[in-house]
């Protein structure tokens, strides 16, 4: 439980959720907490390679919550901001779920000026934790090829201002069995090179994405099939 924390300048991941020899952090809760990367910090992370790229390869690698493997998280009522670089690497995600998590609840979240917002699933990174209710019973996908199942995206506020710095909103990778509900997502970048929504690959199926606000628009990747439910998404124009 991690409860009513300010974390400011986190240098990589700001929270890191991890296992450790099939021991897995399940039914956690990330709640009411302050996040921000201010100028200093980026600089410190720009100038500090991940070890695995080294220089010149530009860095940016960062983000507020990073878990893996975890069961059933609550990530709730958190204030997220600042999640980018300026040197063009592309930094995580304000929440990001990634490497076999399952069913957690994303919620009411303020995420603000992150390169990319709220993320579940990767490309092709996954872990080998199986689950004893075999969530992927009779979907035709093997646990190896699916990076994230389950869960509710809901009523979250992701905005942007960072310009071509902003990459995606919400983005669904490899991740199964998703809901996508009364999400507001805005950039004020609109130059058809980011999203609002994102889903990409085969394995984002039976996703379900209904009366969010986007701007710019949902995009389809890496054929991903179309979510279940999108008739109700409102697609907003600027007022600028």
């Amino acid at each position: 439980k991690i409860y009513n924390m300010k974390f400011i300048d986190g240098g990589q991941q700001f929270v890191k959720v991890t296992q450790d020899n099939n021991a897995y952090a399940d039914r956690g809760l990330l709640a009411c907490s302050y996040f921000d990367m201010t100028s200093a910090g980026r600089t410190f992370v720009e100038n500090h390679p991940e070890p695995l790229q080294p220089p010149p390869t530009p860095n940016c690698y960062t983000g507020g919550l990073d878990a893996h493997s975890t069961y059933q998280m609550v990530i709730r009522d958190n204030e997220i901001r600042n999640m980018y670089c300026n040197n063009g690497a592309l930094s995580e995600h304000g929440i990001h779920l990634w490497k076999n998590n399952q069913d957690p609840i994303i919620e009411r979240n303020i995420v603000i000026n992150n390169a990319r917002g709220i993320g579940v699933g990767l490309d092709n990174q996954v872990e080998d934790r199986v689950y004893q209710n075999n969530p992927l019973q009779g979907t035709g996908f093997a646990n190896n090829t699916v990076d994230h199942v389950g869960g509710v995206i809901r009523n979250n506020i992701v905005y942007a201002n960072i310009g071509t710095l902003y990459d995606t909103g919400i983005g669904l990778e490899r991740a199964y069995n998703v809901s996508v509900y009364h999400n507001t997502v805005y950039s004020e970048q609109n130059s058809g090179l980011n999203s609002g929504i994102d889903l990409r690959f085969v394995q984002t199926a039976n996703t379900r994405v209904a009366n969010n606000l986007i701007r710019p628009g949902m995009t389809i990747r890496n054929s991903a099939p179309s979510p279940v439910l999108n008739v109700d998404n409102v697609f907003a124009q600027s007022t600028m």
